[in-house]
C-alpha cells in the first residue's frame, strides 16, 4: 500500500501518460479539491471522494469504458491492500 502522502503521486501516475503531466497535475487538484484536503494529506479514505471528483472529467475526456478501468487502476493502487 503506498504512503497516505503518496495517493496523490499515485494519481498523477496513474494519468500522467493518458492525459500528459498538465492534465494530470490538475485532476490531482480537482481530487484534492474535492476531498478538501492538500495533496500530501489524501489518504486511502478519501479514495470514494476522489473517484467521484476524477469520474465526470475522466468520462468525457477518456470515454466512459477506459475511464472505470482507470479509476479501478487508481483504487487498487492507492487503497488498502
Amino acid at each position: 500500500m503506498p504512503e497516505s502522502s503518496n495517493l496523490n503521486q499515485v494519481i498523477f501516475e496513474v494519468l500522467s501518460p493518458l492525459l500528459g503531466k498538465f492534465t494530470a497535475q490538475k485532476a490531482v487538484e480537482i481530487a484534492c479539491q474535492r476531498a478538501r484536503k492538500d495533496p500530501a494529506e489524501l489518504t486511502p479514505a478519501d479514495l470514494p471522494e476522489v473517484i467521484a471528483g476524477l469520474r465526470p472529467m475522466l468520462r468525457t475526456l477518456l470515454g466512459e469504458h477506459l475511464a472505470a478501468r482507470i479509476l479501478e487502476d487508481i483504487q487498487r493502487r492507492g487503497g488498502p491492500p
